[in-house]
């Protein structure tokens, strides 16, 4: 018997449902009481820590798993396997932050000691070792 346990809004609610046996979760984005924005379900779903199953171009099957920073890097390839952009889960492109300062005009530097600056120095190392 397949489960599946709708209308999550929160990540608790998503790890007592996988918990309890669930074998997926849904979100609802019409109208509701349930109602989640594309931005939280992103959140919700995105993991610390993934473990993957996967075949190298020879077909022979491998695991491993990855946390942090590399654990979002594993996912956000996925994401691109199944068409899906960063972007696609923003509920606006305001949300985007600029990563050098520049883009913002005055006022928009960022601290690179606050971790919005070590965030975005990472994400410009990682642009340089992959960029699309």
């Amino acid at each position: 018997m397949f489960v599946k346990i709708c209308g999550i809004t929160s990540e608790d609610d998503a790890l007592l449902a996988v918990a309890m046996g669930a074998d997926a979760v849904g979100f609802v984005f019409a109208p509701s009481p349930r109602q989640i924005a594309p931005q939280a379900v992103y959140d919700i779903t995105r993991r610390e820590r993934v473990w993957v199953e996967a075949q190298d171009r020879h077909g022979r099957s491998y695991k491993f798993s990855e946390h942090g920073f590399v654990a979002r890097a594993v996912q956000h390839e996925l994401d691109h396997l199944k068409g899906k952009l960063y972007i696609d889960y923003l509920d606006s492109l305001d949300q985007l932050i600029a990563v050098n300062g520049d883009e913002g005009g005055e006022g928009s530097e960022i601290d690179p000691e606050s971790p919005e600056g070590k965030r975005a120095k990472r994400a410009a190392r990682a642009a340089g070792a992959h960029s699309h």
